[in-house]
């Protein structure tokens, strides 16, 4: 069903680090309208493709925990209606005079529970079946991740507690893009998942020591 009237809602900077990351216009375009429309509408998109699929699921449970917070209040507002529908009656109630100060409440208390979202955004649980997808989407040499134990995930977790999600992302492009990781030097060697979450060495990689070189292999670096 869709939400009705709603004013707004807090704009994360994650959700604008992971639009940054997207390389063309239409995965932001996209990304950004599935983020719009579940905000304002209630709609979960469907259809999403590629890189804007990824960016919109790194973000789902803050995204989902803000609609839900939403959908409670509008709720509450109206529990002592016999048979309140909180949808169809959403519009209805906020034209309302009488609830017109309710509706002032309302803005506050979405205001303090966004505001204590932001304040835990970074403890939220970590989509670690999303991070597996988005790795082995790339076409490259490495072997594929097939599952997750608890030290990678706590390496994980590092690792985007340090740096955010999306640097994470930007990562597995660097190493994707860089012929060295990828096997092209002269001990034949490729990076696996394990040394791209290592702490070392996932800053030489955001940092461009894995960076194609012209005319010139790049310095194994443990």
């Amino acid at each position: 069903m869709k939400l009705t009237k709603r004013k707004g809602f807090n704009f994360f900077r994650s959700y604008y680090d992971v639009y940054n990351e997207l390389e063309t216009d239409k995965d932001k375009v996209a990304f950004l309208n599935a983020l719009l429309d579940r905000q304002f509408l209630g709609i979960r998109p469907e259809g999403l493709k590629g890189m804007a699929k990824f960016a919109y699921i790194s973000q789902t449970n803050s995204i989902d925990t803000q609609v839900k917070g939403y959908e409670d209040r509008v709720i509450s507002l109206n529990k002592t209606t016999p048979n309140y529908n909180p949808w169809q009656g959403v519009e209805k109630v906020f034209l309302n005079p009488p609830q017109q100060e309710k509706e002032k409440e309302e803005g506050k208390e979405e205001g303090k529970e966004e505001g204590k979202e932001e304040g835990k955004e970074k403890e939220e649980r970590v989509d670690y079946e999303n991070i597996i997808l988005e790795f082995n989407s790339f076409d490259w040499k490495l072997s594929k991740l097939k599952a997750l134990n608890s030290e990678r995930k706590k390496h994980i977790k590092s690792r985007i507690k340090e740096h955010g999600r999306a640097e994470l992302s930007q990562a597995f492009k660097k190493v994707k893009e860089s012929v060295f990781l990828q096997g092209e030097n002269d001990r034949n060697w490729k990076a696996n998942f394990d040394w791209i979450i290592n702490s070392s060495n996932f800053v030489k990689i955001i940092e461009g020591n894995y960076d194609n070189k012209e005319n010139k292999l790049n310095p194994l670096m443990r």
